[in-house]
């Protein structure tokens, strides 16, 4: 509609995620340290809002490309800060469940954003989507004030040792994570598994587009909701099996990706491929439970859990 040329389209699509990289960390770093993660999660949401606001009425180059990267130095902070309030309510003993449940309602609520987005721009218009999406923020905001902060433990919701020593720098607690051999590895499988997924579905989006490149965004909201579908009941099932041994399970999910490559590589009809995004929703299931879980395991005692 803005008639954009594919560069300018290219650069405000990799922007959030290459400034989400750079402000992980020091993401990660300012949750564990602060008492206020709850104020966070409300200017996170406040932000999201805003960038929508922006995209809607300043629909040029240089707007959206800042919108965008206000997303991605706040993308960071929404699920390390839920993580850490979770570890912070729970505890380390009762984490594995309820990082469980929070998954599946985690899909849930992606599933059903994504079926509403795809009515909106159907039968609305595609400034409807960002409309519902500030929506989604108010919900956001009212669910985070309903949570009494008196019941979040905060030395627990960074992993402290009992003694409850304060962090360190974050130069420091980054040297230290990375002298662990345990969390160096970790990190090497993480990333791995990032790189090998992270294109599928794009690639998988060029494939069915081929043919009927109009019909291209129809297909991948299937694709996303049949996922997003599976990865519901997969996530406390996931939670359940990590109880007899977290490695195995994690490997379940590595596995699946050259299986669903070699099928969306010998497939071709629409609908089949669209199916076999249960193999996504199976993996990406289990390593959106195990990649919490296993984080907390690792940073027990550290004060370092985000």
């Amino acid at each position: 509609v803005q008639h954009w040329d594919p560069a300018a389209i290219g650069l405000v699509v990799a922007l959030p995620g290459f400034v989400s990289i750079l402000a992980q960390s020091p993401a990660g770093n300012l949750i564990d340290r602060t008492r206020h993660k709850r104020a966070l999660l409300v200017i996170a949401s406040l932000v999201v809002a805003g960038s929508c606001l922006v995209v809607i009425d300043f629909p040029t180059v240089l707007p959206v490309a800042a919108a965008q990267v206000a997303m991605g130095l706040i993308g960071p902070v929404f699920q390390p800060c839920v993580s850490a309030m979770s570890l912070g309510l729970v505890g380390p003993e009762r984490m594995r469940a309820r990082v469980g449940r929070n998954e599946s309602f985690n899909h849930l609520g992606n599933m059903l954003a994504a079926v509403v987005a795809v009515l909106i721009g159907s039968y609305v218009s595609f400034e409807g989507i960002f409309y519902f999406a500030l929506l989604q923020c108010a919900a956001l905001i009212a669910a985070t004030l309903l949570i009494d902060p008196a019941e979040i433990d905060h030395e627990r919701a960074r992993a402290a040792p009992p003694a409850g020593q304060a962090p360190g720098s974050f130069w420091h607690d980054a040297r230290a994570l990375l002298r662990d051999r345990d969390i160096a590895a970790f990190i090497v499988a993480l990333t791995l598994w990032n790189l090998a997924n992270g294109a599928m579905l794009p690639m998988l989006g060029q494939k069915l587009g081929i043919d009927a490149p109009a019909d291209a965004a129809y297909y991948l909201s299937l694709c996303i909701i049949v996922a997003q579908a599976t990865m519901v009941a997969v996530a406390p099932w996931a939670a359940r099996k990590a109880a007899t041994g977290r490695k195995r399970v994690l490997l379940l999910s590595f596995l699946l990706i050259p299986v669903r490559a070699l099928l969306f590589a010998s497939v071709d009809h629409k609908y089949a491929l669209v199916a076999l995004q249960v193999i996504d929703g199976i993996g990406a299931g289990i390593y959106g439970v195990l990649g919490i879980v296993m984080m907390s395991d690792l940073a027990r005692g550290t004060g370092r859990f985000n």
